[in-house]
């Protein structure tokens, strides 16, 4: 699906007026100091929390139908408890919640609360059971977790006798029985909500504040993660080899360079609903070897790519070792069709795809001996020449 604002496949709309174009823009973003990049930034940030969070929960609190005001406590402190992991996600650096706390995760919350100051002094902790394994069951922080986020987002309901409040403004939150903590709490939606937002504008305001250093980096480092731009390598060793191919269906792309994996070996053999067969690797011996071409994508770019290869519909990504020229390895992905339900060894590949081969190892520089080896390969002429025409003028092109 193409991105709604730039109309590219390869990109994606992350907020209503920017999308991941925007943020690969921004170059300029030193975590000691401040840049136009760093404002833009920030608003592309604002334009993201403020669209996918806050202005629900002001449409529903603005509501003019009184039921739908009244009723949408649930509703509410649901989008409430997203936006506490997101905002610690950012605060972090990390892709999502787990991969913080390692499946102790209500302490997201026991660590949002006790770092905002809008927070802190409603969730204060029971110190006699800091560490234990009680703390979780008996501290305002866990029972949170627990009854109100795990109960809204499981079984859209809280649990015990947990309460989600719009008439008791005395505190924002307080036990259902202080003599025995676990049997709930009790939140104010109204004071609770307001105080997540002003912890949103005090963490926009120390995103512009130089001596933050961790945070920025944090900051950089997740929204990365959300526009898929991580760094991903690939191992093209079929039609994916030739530039002009691959880049006509992911650009923009960049060359690493060219390698070697060892044990493998190349042949065409992956049926394709074209009728004829793809180039694949088969699992060799330690003097079998298949030449290829690393190339540098993203997340994004990565998804595009699978689902143009057919991933899970006969080849799958596999992470292989590659060795370049220098002697170097890295790890990379190779689509792989593993699985003999998918080959058929009396088919042919068509010319025009076996061309799209040997060219893209050519242009390469790949060595002339195994060039030779990839040109032995029989192929024969697409018949549905429509087809056949297009990608012949492809390559001529």
């Amino acid at each position: 699906m193409a991105c709604m604002k730039c109309r590219r496949a390869d990109c994606m709309t992350i907020s209503p007026d920017y999308c991941v174009k925007d943020w690969e823009n921004l170059k300029n973003l030193p975590v000691y100091q401040n840049t136009n990049d760093w404002f833009e930034a920030i608003k592309i940030f604002n334009d993201r929390i403020t669209n996918r969070f806050l202005k629900q929960v002001e449409c529903l609190e603005n509501n003019t139908d009184a039921t739908i005001r009244v009723y949408s406590g649930f509703i509410i402190m649901s989008i409430d408890c997203l936006l506490v992991e997101t905002l610690n996600q950012f605060y972090k650096g990390v892709e999502n919640t787990d991969a913080a706390y390692k499946s102790k995760n209500w302490k997201t919350f026991k660590d949002f609360f006790q770092q905002s100051p809008f927070f802190q002094d409603f969730f204060v902790e029971a110190q006699d059971f800091l560490g234990t394994e009680e703390e979780r069951s008996i501290s305002k922080s866990g029972i949170f977790y627990d009854q109100v986020r795990c109960g809204l987002l499981h079984q859209a309901e809280t649990k015990e006798l947990s309460k989600i409040n719009l008439r008791d403004f005395s505190t924002m939150v307080k036990y259902v029985d202080s003599d025995y903590p676990a049997k709930g709490i009790i939140v104010n939606r109204v004071l609770f909500h307001n105080a997540l937002v002003k912890e949103f504008e005090r963490y926009k305001k120390r995103l512009s504040d130089i001596s933050e250093t961790q945070l920025r980096e944090n900051f950089i480092i997740k929204m990365n993660m959300i526009c898929r731009t991580e760094k991903i390598f690939v191992f093209c060793y079929g039609s994916n080899m030739m530039t002009k191919r691959l880049q006509n269906r992911i650009k923009p792309i960049k060359k690493i360079g060219v390698a070697e994996l060892s044990e493998y070996k190349f042949t065409f053999n992956k049926k394709s609903k074209d009728g004829s067969v793809k180039a694949n690797l088969l699992k060799g011996t330690t003097t079998d070897k298949v030449w290829g071409v690393v190339f540098e994508i993203n997340k994004l770019q990565k998804y595009v790519l699978d689902e143009i290869e057919g991933k899970g519909r006969g080849y799958r990504d596999h992470k292989v070792l590659v060795t370049f020229s220098d002697g170097t390895q890295k790890a990379v992905y190779a689509y792989i069709s593993s699985d003999n339900r998918f080959w058929d060894s009396s088919l042919f590949p068509y010319d025009w795809y076996k061309e799209y081969v040997v060219k893209g190892a050519d242009e390469h520089g790949l060595p002339d001996s195994y060039i030779a080896f990839l040109n032995s390969f029989k192929s024969i002429q697409d018949t549905d020449y429509e087809r056949n025409n297009r990608e012949l003028n492809i390559l001529k092109s």
